[in-house]
């Protein structure tokens, strides 16, 4: 369609003169068939005496499409302006043409709780193409949405960043109930009686857990999140003249930069008076590459002689 203002111009006193060409009957067409578009693509029945309609189509193209709905599936959502399937067409069907979309946000219900990566689809999935699948991270642009943090039937607003996923552009979630990963452990059981160095504390049995994983009492952790890791350990007089107990958590590989054998050490001793004691604390760590790490104590010294008598340790990141 050749530009209306090249066609139709004012020549200064009272007649409007084309400076190019008269408009051909399929040009009209052409026009009629797009504005009557916008008017039906925003839920709109056409009426002739309303004569506000196309400027009621604008304004649900520019405010009220941020308003999406979720016609995907788990782990592959596909959100639509107001109306699903059927809803605003807001973009021709190019793979990944979100030029346009940088910095937008969109707000939707979850059609379904995700089980992996999610990757997430903008536009009509009848009649208007969708502009092409894009990961889904959350907040820190670098960690892809796992499985269960998009629950079904609550809402979310992500963000699309045009510099994430190595420049290919990725969404973040900026607000929503987002489900968290933890893991709780606990042993009840004497252990470490005697222990001269600093050894490896059995942590027992698994109490509660989600996406965070551990093997023979050492404890995975992904890069680039934030975790909060949190220990109690009750430890209790065995002979002696009160021997001092020592806790820390160890990095048993990965990022070291934390010095968490030394801001998590802490100490007690115990007399045969008071017989048990506590420690206990917690630390906030965001490691820059896959770290495992594990809690250690150590009981003894010479002929002062403590034990572990119970242990409980609680890790949780977003």
């Amino acid at each position: 369609m050749k530009d209306i203002a090249a066609k139709s111009q004012y020549d200064g006193v009272t007649n409007p003169v084309p400076t190019d060409e008269s408009h051909a009957s399929s040009e009209y067409e052409d026009r009629r068939v797009e504005i009557q578009g916008a008017i039906t693509d925003s839920s709109q029945t056409l009426a002739e005496a309303d004569v506000g309609q196309l400027s009621k189509a604008m304004f649900a193209n520019g405010v009220a499409a941020q308003s999406m709905v979720d016609s995907g599936v788990a782990g592959a959502i596909i959100i639509t302006p107001i109306t699903g399937p059927n809803g605003l067409r807001v973009a021709i069907p190019i793979a990944k043409d979100y030029s346009l979309l940088d910095g937008a946000i969109f707000s939707f219900k979850a059609a379904a709780t995700n089980a992996g990566n999610t990757t997430v689809n903008v536009g009509r999935t009848t009649g208007g193409g969708l502009i092409g699948q894009v990961p889904l991270f959350l907040e820190d642009g670098t960690t892809q949405v796992g499985a269960g943090i998009i629950v079904a039937n609550n809402y979310y607003s992500i963000r699309f960043d045009s510099a994430l996923d190595g420049g290919g552009g990725a969404f973040v979630i900026i607000e929503g109930r987002i489900v968290y990963d933890y893991l709780v452990m606990q042993n009840t059981a004497d252990q470490l009686s005697g222990s001269t160095a600093f050894t490896k504390v059995d942590l027992g049995s698994v109490v509660k857990q989600r996406g965070i994983t551990e093997t023979s009492s050492v404890i995975s952790l992904f890069a680039n999140r934030l975790y909060r890791i949190s220990y109690n350990l009750e430890a209790a007089y065995v002979s002696g003249t009160d021997p001092t107990i020592r806790a820390r958590l160890n990095v048993v590989s990965g990022d070291v930069s934390w010095d968490l054998e030394l801001v998590s050490l802490q100490l007690q001793e115990i007399n045969s008076t008071s017989e048990q004691t506590s420690l206990s604390g917690t630390f906030i760590i965001v490691p820059n590459v896959a770290t495992t790490i594990q809690l250690q104590a150590f009981t003894t010294q010479t002929t002062q002689v403590g034990k572990v008598v119970a242990v409980s340790m609680s890790v949780w990141s977003e």
